[in-house]
C-alpha cells in the first residue's frame, strides 16, 4: 500500500482545530488573491504563495533497492538490526529545483513519530546510500535535524509495545524552490515552516515493519 497524502499534511503541527481552518484557508488561497504579503522564515529566496493540495503534483518517483512500496522494511534498517538510513533514490524532478527535503514519519497512530529529517539535499542529488551518517552537517551540504528519538539524523523503525503489530513508515520527498537558512538540528516543525510555499512537487515510499515476536 502506498499512502499518498498532499503536502498540505504538514499543517498538522498547527496543533489546534482553529490553527487548521486558518492554515487551510491559507493555503485555499493565494498571497495575491488574499490581498496579503508574507514573508517565509528560514527561506534563501524570496517567497512565493502557499500552493493548495491541488497545485502541487506528485510526480517524483521515490524508490528504494532495499525494499519495494507497501512491503516490510529489512531489519537491516531498523532498531532491531544496524540501525542504518536505507538507500534510496528518485527521478522526476522539476526543473526549478534548489533543494530537496526528505521526512521519514511512523504514520500508523493517531501522533505521527518523525524517524528522520533531511534537508538541504543538493539539487543535482537523486539517490542516498544506506547508512547516512548521524549529525547535524553532512559531507554533501545536506543537513539533518533531529528526530522524536533525540537523535540527529535517521533513528530506524521501532514500534512500541506490543509487538507483533504491523507499523507503516512513510518516507516523503520534497522538490523545493529554495535552500533553507536553518541550523543543524532544528527539528520538523521548522523545516515545515521554512519550506511552506516552496514546495514544487513531491514522492512518498512507504514501507511496514513489525517487531519480532519473543521465543516461546
Amino acid at each position: 500500500m502506498n499512502r499518498r497524502w498532499p503536502p498540505i499534511e504538514w499543517l498538522k503541527v498547527a496543533g489546534t482545530p482553529a490553527l487548521w481552518i486558518a492554515a487551510l484557508s491559507l493555503a485555499a488561497c493565494s498571497l495575491a488573491a488574499c490581498g496579503t504579503t508574507s514573508t517565509v522564515s528560514g527561506a534563501t529566496t524570496a517567497p512565493t504563495a502557499a500552493a493548495s493540495p491541488t497545485e502541487v503534483p506528485m510526480t517524483i518517483s521515490l524508490t528504494s533497492t532495499a525494499f519495494h512500496a507497501g512491503e516490510s522494511i529489512p531489519a537491516r534498517y531498523t532498531c532491531s538490526g544496524a540501525n542504518v538510513s536505507p538507500p534510496l533514490a528518485w527521478s522526476n524532478i522539476p526543473t526549478r529545483t534548489a533543494s530537496f527535503v526528505l521526512l521519514m514519519e511512523d504514520v500508523t497512530g493517531a501522533n505521527d513519530f518523525i524517524h528522520w529529517v533531511l534537508f538541504n539535499v543538493p539539487a543535482n542529488t537523486r539517490s542516498l546510500p544506506s547508512g547516512v551518517p548521524q549529525g547535524g552537517q553532512l559531507a554533501t551540504g545536506a543537513r539533518q535535524g533531529t528526530d522524536d528519538a533525540g537523535v540527529v539524523g535517521y533513528y530506524g523503525p521501532c514500534p512500541a509495545l506490543p509487538k507483533g503489530a504491523t507499523d507503516q513508515y512513510l518516507f516523503t520527498l520534497y522538490a523545493l524552490d529554495t535552500t533553507l537558512n536553518l541550523q543543524p538540528g532544528v527539528i520538523k516543525p521548522a523545516v515545515v515552516d521554512a519550506a511552506s510555499g516552496h514546495v514544487l512537487a513531491t514522492g512518498q515510499l512507504e514501507g511496514t515493519y513489525m517487531l519480532p515476536q519473543p521465543a516461546g
